[in-house]
């Protein structure tokens, strides 16, 4: 039997209170409030003062589970570092490194650029 409407209008409160500790996973927050994830996402876009709180809290949620993702990096490294040194094997990173590279792609993404042979800009030719 299909779930009322009414059943999944939950208030900015209780969006927030499920966004904590969700790492900014739209999945977890709908497990939470007992929702689809296309419904978190349409909260996410609610336009209104009453629902700014949301989305700001959803992008602190975000930042902090990048921030974690960091940490996790740099102790992976000093760790790794400091394992060298002992003649050990160095710590695996490549989960954080995973989702610095598709939540945080402006600062972590490889950039790659196309070119024609020798550097030369790239023709395309339309064949109709």
């Amino acid at each position: 039997m299909a779930r009322a409407r009414n059943d999944t209008k939950r208030t900015p409160d209780q969006v927030i209170a499920a966004i904590k500790g969700s790492g900014g996973v739209k999945t977890i927050i709908a497990e939470k409030l007992g929702v689809t994830w296309l419904t978190v996402d349409n909260y996410l876009k609610r336009k209104g003062r009453d629902w700014q709180p949301v989305r700001d809290a959803f992008r602190a949620e975000e930042e902090n589970t990048g921030d974690m993702a960091v940490s996790l990096i740099r102790q992976n490294i000093a760790l790794g570092l400091k394992l060298q040194r002992e003649n050990e094997t160095q710590v695996d990173s490549g989960d954080a490194w995973k989702w610095l590279r598709t939540r945080r792609r402006d600062e972590f993404s490889e950039r790659q650029e196309v070119t024609g042979a020798d550097g030369a800009p790239l023709s395309v030719i339309i064949d109709r």
